[in-house]
């Protein structure tokens, strides 16, 4: 199966005469390669338009032969172009789930410009028995500055995330879950976060029929 999507954004960076306007256009593909294997992979390409308007003093001329200090406006235009690709290959057996995702995408800052993130994951799921499931998934992220305004520098960021799902009854479930997130400095050095540990048990209810 096979989709063409196109948008179109504007960004405006927080406090700064600077603008981004973003067009795109990706082609997804799907394709189911036999029971097990299935590939769904996107291409595509984005156009920025990077506008900096800044006032610069000017001396105009006025009819008189006068001069005069006016301030006049110039906007600076840039266009850059970048590629765009997500690739997710998946297969499936009867306990095992392996899951490879890579990608690159155009993502907004919260700072009104675009940055730019890499991504690549590897994800796995076990059906230890019928009634207890494992996971995990590493991921990586490399993040840059799509405009050249935030001063983003090259960061990376690293996780690893391990699950278990334990169904205690046929309603009650016991998950697991723990995280390690780490991020690379510039230097070289790693800033490794607090590792979260959410234990939570949840009981499924009858559906209620309507009257």
């Amino acid at each position: 199966m096979a989709a063409l999507e196109a948008g179109a954004a504007r960004f405006d960076l927080r406090d700064q005469p600077y603008r981004t306007d973003s067009t795109n256009v990706q082609l997804d593909l799907t394709r189911t390669l036999n029971e097990r294997w299935s590939l769904l992979m996107s291409i595509g390409i984005s156009r920025l338009t990077s506008t900096l308007t800044v006032y610069q003093p000017v001396l105009v001329q006025d009819p008189q032969g006068g001069l005069h200090l006016v301030l006049q406006r110039f906007d600076l235009v840039s266009q850059p172009s970048t590629a765009n690709y997500a690739l997710n290959l998946q297969r499936k057996s009867e306990r095992w789930t392996l899951e490879l995702a890579a990608s690159r995408a155009l993502q907004p800052s919260g700072f009104g410009a675009l940055a730019r993130q890499d991504d690549v994951s590897l994800t796995a799921s076990h059906n230890w028995s019928e009634r207890l499931a494992l996971g995990g998934t590493i991921h990586g992220s490399r993040l840059y500055d799509a405009s050249g305004r935030l001063s983003l520098g090259n960061r990376r960021y690293y996780d690893l995330d391990l699950n278990a799902d334990w169904r205690i009854t046929e309603r009650w479930t016991m998950s697991l879950q723990v995280a390690l997130y780490l991020e690379r400095q510039q230097s070289g050095g790693f800033t490794r976060s607090n590792v979260p540990v959410f234990l939570t048990l949840s009981r499924q209810f009858n559906r209620v029929s309507p009257n």
